[in-house]
């Protein structure tokens, strides 16, 4: 029986660990490589959890990302028990194309059937929303950074991913803006042992030295 679970530190990262606590009739703990198992003997006040309406939880936003139309991707930061309550804070990352109001709605609408179906109760709020980056292929600053890799010797390709950065507050504010950086992306960022290549940081830094010399220095 799941009595208890406790594990993230952040919504936008990649939990490195997680706490349970089970109640087993087991006398003997089975062994794992990668699991710390410790035996307690103890009055345990805690209420059994809906462990299979979690995993039905994390099956169902898995399978809204990939039935949505364009690419998205989440991650359950943070999920912690306090007496009967379960608390996840889940982040998504939306396509600049899509509107956060119609992806909440999509998720609660999932999630609400679940909880229903199990006879629990479901409270939403959202703690952050950063607006979308689009830019037009026609903008002055994709001018510019075409430019600059063309003089540092790197092919150039404006695509659009499903992502949050302080870009999208920048281009709130009419300041024209970019996202450009050396390393994988996808199963990567915020991730336990997050890396990069050191190809590609060299490659970065020869853009960056480039885009000084033309926009600060040069003044085009």
């Amino acid at each position: 029986t799941l009595l208890e679970i406790q594990g993230g530190t952040s919504p936008n990262q990649v939990p490195a660990e997680a706490r349970f606590v089970l109640q087993t009739a087991l006398k003997k703990l089975p062994k794992h490589p990668f699991i710390k198992i410790r035996k307690e003997t103890r009055t345990l006040l805690s209420h059994p959890l809906p462990w299979e309406m979690l995993l039905e939880l994390f099956q169902t936003v898995d399978q809204g990302l990939r039935h949505w139309k364009r690419p998205m991707t989440s991650n359950t930061g943070t999920i912690r028990t306090e007496k009967k309550r379960i608390i996840l804070c889940i982040d998504f990352r939306v396509h600049p194309d899509d509107k956060n109001e119609a992806v909440f709605r999509y998720f609660k609408r999932a999630i609400d059937t679940v909880c229903h179906r199990h006879r629990v109760h479901a409270a939403y709020r959202v703690e952050r929303e950063g607006p979308s980056l689009s830019v037009s292929s026609k903008s002055p600053i994709v001018s510019l950074a075409r430019r600059t890799c063309r003089r540092a010797g790197l092919s150039f390709r404006l695509t659009q991913k499903p992502s949050c950065t302080e870009a999208g507050y920048l281009l709130k504010k009419k300041i024209p803006a970019l996202v450009f950086g050396p390393g994988r992306a996808y199963g990567n960022i915020h991730a336990p042992n997050e890396w990069n290549d050191l190809r590609q940081l060299e490659k970065a830094t020869r853009f960056y030295r480039e885009l000084i010399q033309d926009y600060c220095i040069d003044g085009k």
